[in-house]
């Protein structure tokens, strides 16, 4: 067997891996029911929905739960089945590509590799999220992060400018799923960056510096993304609200702000 074909016979390996993980997870949480204010929540069936309704909204703007419960609206009888797929799909794919992140960035070997990725998958933390019907934001918000980030690492290794595009859209779709997904925008050139120049630092100081003002570009440019998003949700609500929903810390920037200003 060449190397192409261990490469492919070891890829295929870990999708059955990572295929039964997803099996094993919605035979767990396919049977667990709707409760409280799941019946309420954008993920579930929206047969009422208009456009209006993916705008920004008082505090949370997330119009990938609502674009969710707008196809559930057009089969209602698929919830909560299809929410607990769809979220435990969404988290064994971040598993995935956090193994191949471990792999490629940090040369880990596959045992460790597979060992990290099983913290990832199965921790305590993280099952709470994955149980709940109303998690997809979190879950997706996550994935798309890691999707995020690992194709910052093809950019960097291969140079092509296509995948520094789509790791900034993955890193879009992750503020869109959840606000906490903005800190992709400048948290990925950092990571990769820190972690480059740990191995760099020794072998190759001249080199490191030249890769530390890369570094600080990539996150000027992520820092202009989320000044974009913010710009963006102005433009489309008036204001922009950040904090708990009921308003307890609650921050506001509006015209009537601005202007008193």
């Amino acid at each position: 067997m060449n190397r192409m074909e261990k490469s492919e016979h070891s890829r295929g390996e870990g999708l059955f891996i990572f295929a039964f993980v997803w099996a094993f997870y919605c035979l767990i949480t396919v049977p667990l029911l709707p409760f409280s204010d799941d019946w309420n929540y954008p993920t579930s069936p929206q047969c009422f929905f208009t456009l209006s309704d993916l705008l920004p909204g008082d505090v949370v703007w997330r119009p990938l739960d609502t674009l969710f419960g707008a196809l559930l609206g057009l089969a209602p009888s698929l919830f909560p089945v299809a929410n607990h797929v769809a979220v435990t799909f969404g988290h064994v794919l971040g598993g995935y590509f956090t193994c191949r992140i471990l792999r490629r960035l940090f040369l880990l070997k596959k045992r460790d590799a597979a060992l990290a990725t099983g913290f990832f998958l199965f921790a305590a933390g993280t099952f709470t999220a994955v149980a709940s019907i109303d998690s997809l934001n979190q879950v997706y918000a996550s994935t798309f992060g890691i999707m995020a980030f690992y194709c910052f690492i093809l950019f960097k290794e291969r140079a092509a400018v296509r995948y520094y595009v789509l790791s900034m859209l993955l890193c879009a779709l992750a503020a869109l799923a959840k606000e906490n997904g903005l800190v992709w925008f400048v948290v990925i050139p950092l990571l990769h960056g820190c972690g480059w120049l740990t191995a760099q630092q020794k072998t190759a100081p001249d080199a490191a510096n030249g890769a530390l003002f890369k570094t600080l570009k990539e996150v000027a440019a992520g820092l202009l993304c989320c000044a974009v998003y913010f710009g963006v949700r102005f433009a489309l609500a008036g204001s922009v609200a950040l904090g708990a929903d009921e308003g307890s810390y609650e921050v506001t920037l509006s015209l009537r702000t601005l202007a008193r200003f």
